[in-house]
């Protein structure tokens, strides 16, 4: 066998490949590309979305000027009640839960 070869024994039998596939070599490469392939289609989603789903939407436009008139103390309060509300639901299918929610720390079903 020359060198650099190795020998990798697969479902239907034995191959020959080279020591970087064997060891796999390229699993750096591989996975900067899917992580920026993975981003690329982010990207895309979000400019789809946002240049042909939300004009289609009726006064769109005009909610999101109207967002400039909203009291930031009163959007911060909905927000902290919203998130209350969630962790009292939590609370509550845990004691649902009884004996097997015990073992279940508070802030996991959050």
């Amino acid at each position: 066998m020359p060198a650099g070869r190795v020998r990798v024994r697969q479902s239907g039998g034995v191959t020959d490949t080279t020591a970087s596939d064997a060891t796999g070599g390229n699993g750096v490469r591989e996975r900067r590309l899917s992580a920026a392939w993975r981003t690329f289609r982010w990207v895309l989603a979000a400019a789809v979305v946002y240049f042909f789903v939300l004009p289609l939407i009726p006064g769109f436009r005009d909610a999101v000027a109207d967002l400039n008139d909203i009291d930031p103390r009163l959007l911060g309060l909905g927000l902290g009640l919203q998130a209350a509300a969630l962790f009292a639901y939590s609370m509550l299918t845990k004691a649902a839960l009884s004996d097997t929610g015990d073992g279940i720390g508070h802030l996991r079903l959050f």
